[in-house]
């Protein structure tokens, strides 16, 4: 309503503005306010344009005749939200990474020592000899074995040649449904039977509390290796039987 208003004092200013052309003593006196009119005009015009636009989005993204139209923005691709993104680590993150990494690369590295130890022991090589490895769960009272060091030392050894078999007292059908190849042992006296070499992988009480004098008359050689550094030494000692350590010497 206001634009139908302020077109005809838009045309009866065009109108003055034709007779002052004819009149130009008159032209002079009248055009400043003449001129101030018509940008009044205008600036209404273009609030009304505005407040129309305004009230109706939907003219100005389908005009129909229009040649350039708006392109449309594409859709930004769904993410899965079962995989959040993984935002960029800040220097105090890539610290604690690197942290956690050499971490990691020292318990992979006790676990190659470990297998070199054992092969050390029995002459160089595992082909055709009986290994013993005595736990396989990745602690002590606990049957998980996800990423369990005595499972992967005893599954290397494996396909070394080496014939291996497990004891755990509570994680042998965990261990079984993870590596299937493997032997393993309801007993720990059936686990020791002839084996050339004992491994200890789980610091279990119930093989703290062994007795070495009866296991070394159920073995073929006295010899194991402690990797967790829980075995009263000087007892297996004494009992004959050849005892090695990580990360100890031992006499």
């Amino acid at each position: 309503m206001e634009v139908a208003r302020a077109r005809p004092h838009l045309d009866d200013a065009l109108m003055r503005q034709e007779a002052l052309a004819a009149h130009p003593g008159e032209r002079a006196g009248r055009h400043a306010h003449d001129r101030a009119t018509r940008h009044r005009l205008r600036r209404q015009l273009r609030s009304e344009l505005q407040r129309r636009r305004c009230r109706h989005p939907q003219r100005r993204a389908g005009r129909p005749g229009r040649r350039h139209q708006r392109p449309e923005r594409p859709e930004a691709p769904q993410q899965d939200v079962r995989v959040p993104p993984v935002p960029r680590p800040r220097l105090h993150h890539r610290r604690r990474l690197g942290f956690l990494r050499e971490v990691d690369e020292i318990n992979m590295g006790r676990r190659f020592r470990t297998i070199d130890l054992a092969r050390e022991l029995i002459g160089g090589s595992f082909l055709g000899r009986n290994i013993a490895v005595l736990g396989a769960a990745f602690k002590p009272d606990s049957d998980d074995v996800r990423d369990s060091p005595a499972l992967n030392v005893a599954a290397a050894i494996q396909l070394q040649g080496g014939r291996v078999r497990v004891h755990d007292p509570a994680a042998t059908d965990n261990a079984r449904a993870v590596f299937p190849s493997l032997d393993y042992a309801l007993d720990i006296d059936k686990a020791c039977e002839q084996a050339d070499l004992v491994l200890h992988l789980t610091e279990w009480q119930e093989y703290r509390d062994l007795d070495p004098a009866a296991l070394a008359g159920v073995v073929r050689d006295a010899k194991i290796i402690d990797a967790r550094n829980a075995l009263p030494v000087q007892r297996w000692q004494s009992a004959g039987w050849t005892v090695r350590a990580l990360g100890r010497t031992l006499a």
